[in-house]
């Protein structure tokens, strides 16, 4: 059929010789393996990918059970930080009147603002 379509539209025949089809055999062959071992690479790489997806969601569990068990050291902590500012007769941070960003230290400036007008407070 091809030879027919090929004769038709070149306005000349085309003949497979025993050697292009052998050399078409092993062209085949060569595409096929390469196609087989990018498939394997891709293959290969995906369960790695998955695997360490695996693994990340284990020590995901894992910090996630150890903040857990930080929580209440956490709320300790800062009930004491606290009764320290009460005791000390700070204001700051309770009272500071900057915006979350700037207590964060996003905003450097701000931040030394809070902290000057914090010590001009508790100072007196």
């Amino acid at each position: 059929m091809i030879t027919c379509v090929l004769h038709w539209l070149l306005l000349c025949s085309c003949y497979i010789t025993p050697k292009l089809y052998l050399d078409l055999l092993q062209q085949y062959s060569t595409m096929l393996s390469n196609g087989k071992a990018e498939l394997g690479g891709n293959r290969r790489r995906l369960l790695d990918g998955i695997a360490k997806l695996a693994e990340t969601n284990t020590a995901l569990d894992a910090m996630q059970t150890q903040l857990n068990g930080l929580q209440p050291l956490l709320l300790e902590k800062t009930a004491s930080t606290s009764a320290l500012y009460k005791q000390v007769g700070c204001c700051w941070p309770s009272t500071c009147i900057c915006p979350p960003a700037c207590v964060h230290g996003l905003m450097r400036d701000c931040l030394q603002a809070c902290l000057w007008l914090c010590e001009q407070v508790c100072m007196r």
